[in-house]
C-alpha cells in the first residue's frame, strides 16, 4: 500500500512531466568497408609503409579493435554482415556464384530495420547478389535480394561478387526510393557530374581518366553527395553503407588511372614489386575518399564553417570482410607490408589472417580518443548494435550481440561466448583467448593470448576444453552441406493447440526462378527461428505436449496476450528465447534451455518456477508461483552399465585398457579399467590407482533425474597391491551443471586388503529443483593417502522410490547470470518461512545478480508473518542493484518488511510499524524509540508535519530545515508561474488542480528524482484563478 500526503497551494492564476526511459541516441551512421584488406595493413596495426592518413586518423580520434572479426572470404561476410547470423547458420556461407546463393527474402538485414526506423538508408559498392555475372548487359536474376527489396532507399551497387573482380564494370546497378517509379537498373559507370565533387584522389577532370569510371570512384563520390546531403537535412538520422572493392584484386587496373602512384613520389619504392605498387596506391586511393566523406561530416555544406558538422551525432565504422589475400598477386603485397601481422593465414583459410580484420570506430564525444580495445567484435554484431542505437528491437535469436553499451557507456553490455567460422570443410571456434581449429581429419587448440600465430598446438594437453569447444561448434551448425540454414516459421495453431503437431506451424521454402533450395516443415527442431504472435482479438494459448527446440522462440502480441503453457517440458531456444509485449511462457518445474539468454522484455510475462540454463534478462512481470504438487514415481530398472566390469577393448599391463561405459582420467599406463583376476563375480574387477597422480572411474549413467528421486547405491570393494587397509575410496553419484559437478550423495569407504566387503547406500529423496533434468554419474576416488589399487565389482545404481507426492516449488533456478532493468516487476508468493523455494519464492542465481524495478508480494491465504521472519528470496554468486523501494520497505496488507541486500544474497525481513505505517526502525534511527505512536504523531520538530508525513516525505523529523517545500514564482521571461520543490530519493510527485477545492485533477506525475530540484511551468487555461497542489508519495 502507497501511502501518501498532500500539500495544497492556494495560487491565482496553467506541460505535464512523466516518468519514461532514456531515449536511444539515434545517430548518423557511416560504415565503410574495404575487401580484403589484411589486420596488418593500417597503420594503427603497426603498418609503416602503406599510407592511410584518413585511418590513421579515425585511429587516433576512436577506437582500434584488435580482434575484429569478419569472415573467410567475401559473400558470407556481406551475409553476415547484413543479417547478424554467423556461417553455420546463414544460408550465404561460402563464395558461390550461383544465384541462389543470396540473402532471402525472409532475412531482416541492417537496410531492413533501420529504414523502419525513421533512417535514410543507402549502399554503395560491391553487395553481391541479384544479378548474373556477365560484364555487358547482365540480368536480374533474384530479385528477393535487391538492396531496394531490403530496405535501402539510395543504391549504387554492384550485384554479383565475380562481376566486382573489375574496377571497370561498364555499368553497376541503380535504385532509389525517391523516384516516381523506383527500380533496379543499369547505369554507366561514372563518377557524378557534379563540380563541388573533390578532384583528389580520382583526377576525374583530367582528359586521361578512363571511361568507364574507375567503380571506387564511383561508390565513393555518391557516398559523399549522399552524406553532404543527408548531413543538411536533420530531420532524420541515416545510415550510409560504402562498400569498397579496394584492395580485392585485380591489382593492375590502377595503372590505367591519371597520377595513380603520386603519392608515392617521395619515397624509395624501388624496392617493390609492381604488385605491390599498385596495392598500394589502391589502398591509399581508398584512404582518401575516406577522407573526404569524413571531411563532409565536419562541414556538410563545405562553406568553411564547421558549426553544422554532425560528427557529434556520427558513429563511424571502418572494417574489412576478411584478412588479407595472398593470391593473384596480392601475395606480393602480403609479403612487402605484412599485410596480416603476426597471424597465421591467409583469405579463404580458417586461421587468424583470413578472419582477424581492422576494425576501427569513432563516436566524438562518446567514445575515448586513441583507445585500443581486446574485446571480440564479429561482423554479426553491427546488425544487433545499430538496431539498439537506434531504439528498435534487433531480430529475435541472431547469433550477434550489440555494441550499444560500450559504444555509449550507457546500460548493461551483454557478452558474447564464442564466435564461430568456415572455410570449406573447415571450423573453428573463438571463445576468449582460446580457439579450436576442426578439420575433417584433425583438430587443434591455441591460445590467441600467449600465441596469437597459432603455432602451438595444445589440444594434447587439455583434450577437455578441445572437446567442450568442439561440441560447441558442432551444435552451431559448422559441419552441415551447402544447403543448410536457419528457417523462419510463425505458430498458426489455434487456441489451445499442441506444440508438437506439424499443422500447427508454418512450413519454410526458399526458391528462386522456379527451383527450390531449401524447405522445412514439421514440427520445431533447432535450426528453426520461431515466432508465436496472436494477431487475434482474443487472448490465446499454445501448449506444449513434448519439449521442443528451436533456433529462437519470439513469443508476443498485437493487442492481445499469446501465451505458452510450458508445464514441465522443457523449450529449447539455443540463441535466445524472447518474450516480448502480451507474450507470456507459464512455468510449472518446466525449463528455459538456451545457451544465451532469456529476454524477458518490457510487456513480458514470465509466471511460475522451473529453470533457466542461460542468463534471464528481466524488463517485464515475472511472478515467481507455486509450482503444482510432484508425483514421483517407483522403483525403476539398474541404471549403471557394465556394472560388472566385464565389457571393454584394447590391453595393458594388465587387462583391458579402455572400459566400455567407464573412464579413467589418470596418466599411468598402469591406470588400465579392469583387471582378469580375483574378481567378485563374473572374469574381471574395474580398478582404481592411489598414487601422487591418482585416477578415478567415472560414468556418466545417461539416466534423467526427476524431483523427488531416491536411489539405493552399492558396490563391492578391497584393497589390492600395496593397498594397505583403512586407506578409502570416495563414492559420489553426482549431476554436471555446466562442468561442475554438483553431489547428490559423496561418502568415503575404507576397504580392507585381500578382502571383498559389499557397501549399501539409500540416497535420499531428491528436492534439488537444479537437478531435475540432468544425467546421472557416479564416480569412485582413492583419498587419504591411498598408494595401491582398489578393486571394485558389481556397482549398482537403482531407484527405490515409493510413489509419492511433493509439494510443489516457488523456485526458478538460473544457470547463468540474472539482470534486471529499471521497468522489472517482480511478484514473489509467501506461505511460509521454513523452506526456501517450497514455502515462499526464490531466485536461485548461479552467477551475478543485478535487481533493479519494483518488488511486490502475495501471502497464502491464511499465512501470517510474524515480525522478525526472514525469507531470503534471492542467492546468487554476486548481488548488486536495489529495488526501487523508498527506504528498502515494502508493504503488503498490513504486514510490512525491509529489503535486506548482502553480498550473495536478498533478504525479506517482517518489521514491526505504527498504526500510521511508520517503522519502528525508522524511528529508533532518528531516537524517537521511547514510545512509537505518540512521537509518529507528533510534530518534534515543529515544522509543521507530523512524524508520520516525514517519513513518507522523506525529511528528517527532528530537524525543522528538512521539509517539503514548494515555492510559487513568476517566471519574468515567459510570464507564466512556476512551482519548484526539491525532489527526494525513491519520492514520487504528483501536480494536481482543482477549480473547487473538493476535488483535484492529475496535472503531471509522477515525477521523480535524486535530491534535485524540479520546477513545474502551470499551463495557462485563461481561468482567472484555479488552485494547485503537489503530492507525495513513497515509491
Amino acid at each position: 500500500m502507497i501511502r501518501a500526503f498532500t500539500l495544497v497551494l492556494f495560487i491565482v492564476c496553467s506541460s505535464a512531466l512523466s516518468l519514461s526511459a532514456k531515449p536511444a541516441p539515434r545517430p548518423n551512421i557511416l560504415y565503410i568497408y574495404a575487401d580484403d584488406l589484411g589486420w596488418g595493413y593500417i597503420g594503427a596495426n603497426g603498418q609503416s609503409k602503406v599510407k592511410t592518413p584518413s585511418l590513421d586518423s579515425l585511429a587516433a580520434s576512436g577506437v582500434n579493435f584488435t580482434r575484429g572479426y569478419g569472415c573467410t572470404v567475401c559473400s558470407p561476410a556481406r551475409s553476415s554482415q547484413q543479417t547478424g547470423f554467423h556461417q553455420g547458420h546463414t544460408w550465404t556461407d561460402r563464395n558461390d556464384p550461383d544465384a541462389s546463393k543470396a540473402i532471402r527474402a525472409d532475412d531482416k538485414t541492417i537496410g531492413d530495420v533501420l529504414s523502419a526506423a525513421g533512417y535514410r538508408t543507402a549502399y554503395f559498392g560491391k553487395w553481391g547478389y541479384g544479378a548474373s555475372q556477365d560484364q555487358n548487359n547482365p540480368t536480374i536474376n533474384n530479385t528477393q535480394t535487391l538492396p531496394i527489396n531490403h530496405g535501402y532507399d539510395v543504391v549504387m551497387a554492384e550485384l554479383h561478387h565475380v562481376r566486382a573482380h573489375t574496377f571497370f564494370q561498364p555499368t553497376l546497378w541503380r535504385s532509389n526510393t525517391a523516384d516516381s517509379t523506383p527500380t533496379t537498373a543499369l547505369v554507366p559507370n561514372a563518377i557524378p557530374n557534379n563540380t563541388s565533387l573533390p578532384e583528389y584522389p580520382a583526377y576525374q577532370s583530367d582528359p586521361a581518366y578512363p571511361s568507364p569510371a574507375y567503380c571506387d570512384d564511383t561508390y565513393a563520390m555518391n557516398a559523399l553527395e549522399f552524406v553532404r546531403t543527408e548531413a543538411q537535412d536533420t530531420s532524420k538520422p541515416f545510415f550510409c553503407l560504402l562498400a569498397f572493392q579496394i584492395p580485392h584484386t585485380p591489382l593492375g587496373e590502377i595503372t590505367d588511372l591519371p597520377k595513380w602512384f603520386d603519392e608515392y613520389s617521395s619515397v624509395d619504392t624501388s624496392g617493390w614489386t609492381g604488385n605491390s605498387k599498385q596495392f598500394a596506391a589502391m589502398v591509399t586511393r581508398m584512404d582518401a575518399h575516406i577522407g573526404n566523406i569524413l571531411a563532409a561530416l565536419e562541414d556538410p555544406n563545405s562553406d568553411g564553417d564547421k558549426s553544422d558538422s554532425v560528427l557529434d551525432n556520427t558513429l563511424i565504422v571502418f572494417a574489412s570482410d576478411n584478412g588479407g589475400q595472398s593470391s593473384g598477386g596480392a601475395g606480393d603485397a602480403l609479403n612487402e607490408f605484412n599485410g596480416n601481422g603476426v597471424l597465421r593465414g591467409a583469405k579463404g583459410s580458417i586461421y587468424e589472417g583470413a578472419i582477424r580484420v581492422p576494425m576501427l570506430m569513432k563516436w566524438q564525444g562518446k567514445l575515448a580518443s586513441n583507445t585500443v580495445s581486446s574485446q571480440i567484435v564479429d561482423v554479426t554484431d553491427m546488425l544487433p548494435t545499430f538496431c539498439e542505437l537506434a531504439g528498435v528491437p534487433a531480430p529475435a535469436g541472431l547469433d550477434g550481440v550489440s555494441l550499444a553499451p560500450t559504444l555509449t557507456g550507457e546500460g548493461h553490455q551483454r557478452t558474447r561466448e564464442f564466435v564461430i567460422h568456415e572455410a570449406g570443410g573447415n571450423s573453428s571456434i573463438i571463445r576468449g583467448q582460446y580457439k579450436l581449429v576442426s578439420t575433417s581429419s584433425s583438430r587443434a587448440l591455441y591460445d590467441l593470448d600467449a600465441d596469437p600465430s597459432e603455432s602451438s598446438n595444445i589440444a594434447g594437453a587439455d583434450a577437455a576444453l578441445a572437446d567442450e569447444l568442439e561440441s560447441l561448434l558442432i551444435g552451431e551448425r559448422t559441419k552441415e552441406a551447402d544447403n543448410f540454414a536457419n528457417t523462419y516459421h510463425h505458430w498458426t495453431g489455434a487456441n489451445g493447440a499442441n506444440t508438437s503437431d506439424a499443422n500447427n506451424w508454418s512450413d519454410y521454402e526458399y526458391s528462386n526462378a522456379g527451383s527450390t533450395f531449401l524447405s522445412d516443415n514439421g514440427a520445431p527442431r533447432v535450426s528453426w527461428t520461431a515466432t508465436m504472435k496472436n494477431t487475434t482479438s482474443t487472448d490465446a494459448t499454445a501448449t506444449a505436449d513434448a519439449s521442443f527446440e528451436t533456433l529462437s522462440l519470439h513469443i508476443l502480441g498485437d493487442t492481445h496476450q499469446q501465451t505458452l503453457d510450458l508445464s514441465s517440458h522443457t523449450l529449447t531456444g539455443r540463441n535466445e528465447i524472447r518474450i516480448s509485449d502480451h507474450g507470456r511462457i507459464l512455468l510449472d518445474n518446466g525449463t528455459l534451455d538456451t545457451l544465451r539468454w532469456v529476454d524477458l522484455e518490457a510487456g513480458g510475462t514470465l509466471t511460475g518456477a522451473g529453470n533457466v540454463t542461460g542468463t534471464l534478462y528481466h524488463a517485464g512481470q515475472l511472478n515467481l508461483t507455486q509450482s503444482a504438487s510432484i508425483s514421483t514415481p517407483g522403483m525403476g530398472p539398474e541404471l549403471i552399465k557394465n556394472g560388472g566390469f566385464e565389457n571393454g577393448n584394447g590391453t595393458g599391463d594388465y587387462s583391458y585398457t579402455a572400459l566400455d561405459d567407464w573412464f579413467t582420467d589418470g596418466p599411468s599406463p598402469d591406470n588400465d579399467g579392469a583387471k582378469k583376476s580375483s574378481p567378485k563375480s563374473g572374469s574381471y574387477r574395474g580398478l582404481v590407482q592411489g598414487n601422487a597422480t591418482p585416477s578415478n572411474l567415472v560414468q556418466n549413467t545417461g539416466a534423467l533425474i526427476a524431483l523427488g528421486d531416491s536411489f539405493t547405491f552399492s558396490f563391492w570393494h578391497q584393497g589390492f597391491s600395496n593397498w594397505a587397509t583403512g586407506e578409502q575410496i570416495e563414492a559420489r553419484v553426482y549431476y554436471l551443471s555446466g562442468t561442475t559437478p554438483v553431489d547428490i550423495f559423496t561418502n568415503t569407504v575404507a576397504l580392507t586388503s585381500g578382502v571383498w566387503n559389499q557397501s549399501s547406500f539409500t540416497i535420499p529423496a531428491i528436492n534439488d529443483t537444479n537437478a531435475v533434468g540432468k544425467e546421472i554419474h557416479v564416480s569412485f576416488t582413492p583419498t587419504n593417502g591411498a598408494t595401491g589399487f582398489a578393486s571394485l565389482d558389481d556397482v549398482s545404481l537403482t531407484k527405490v522410490t515409493e510413489p509419492t507426492t511433493l509439494p510443489g516449488t516457488r523456485k526458478l533456478s538460473i544457470a547463468k547470470s540474472y539482470h534486471a532493468y529499471e521497468s522489472a516487476s517482480t511478484d514473489l508468493s509467501l506461505g511460509g518461512n521454513t523452506t526456501a523455494g517450497t514455502d515462499y519464492s526464490q531466485l536461485l542465481v548461479s552467477g551475478s545478480a543485478t535487481v533493479d524495478g519494483s518488488l511486490t508480494l502475495t501471502l497464502d491465504d491464511g499465512y501470517a508473518p510474524s515480525v522478525g521472519d526472514t525469507f531470503t528470496i534471492l542467492t546468487a554468486g554476486t548481488v548488486q542493484g536495489r529495488f526501487k523501494h523508498a527506504d528498502d520497505i515494502i508493504t503488503v496488507g498490513n504486514h510490512h518488511f525491509k529489503i535486506l541486500y548482502n553480498p550473495q544474497s536478498i533478504v525479506l525481513k517482517a518489521i514491526a510499524v505504527t498504526t500510521k505505517g511508520t517503522p519502528h526502525s525508522w524511528l529508533d534511527g532518528h531516537e524517537l524509540d521511547n514510545d512509537y505512536e505518540v512521537n509518529d504523531l507528533d510534530d518534534i520538530d515543529n515544522d509543521g508535519m507530523p512524524t508520520w508525513q516525514e517519513f513518507i516525505a522523506g525529511t528528517d523529523p527532528t530537524a525543522s530545515n528538512s521539509i517539503v517545500r514548494v515555492e510559487v514564482s513568476l517566471n519574468p521571461d515567459t510570464g507564466k508561474y512556476e512551482l519548484s520543490w526539491e525532489l527526494k530519493p525513491d519520492r514520487l510527485y504528483y501536480v494536481e488542480s482543482s477549480n473547487t477545492l473538493t476535488s483535484f485533477s492529475p496535472l503531471a506525475g509522477p515525477i521523480t528524482g535524486d535530491t534535485l530540484a524540479h520546477v513545474f511551468t502551470i499551463p495557462d487555461t485563461g481561468e482567472p484563478s484555479r488552485f494547485y497542489r503537489v503530492r507525495v508519495a513513497r515509491r
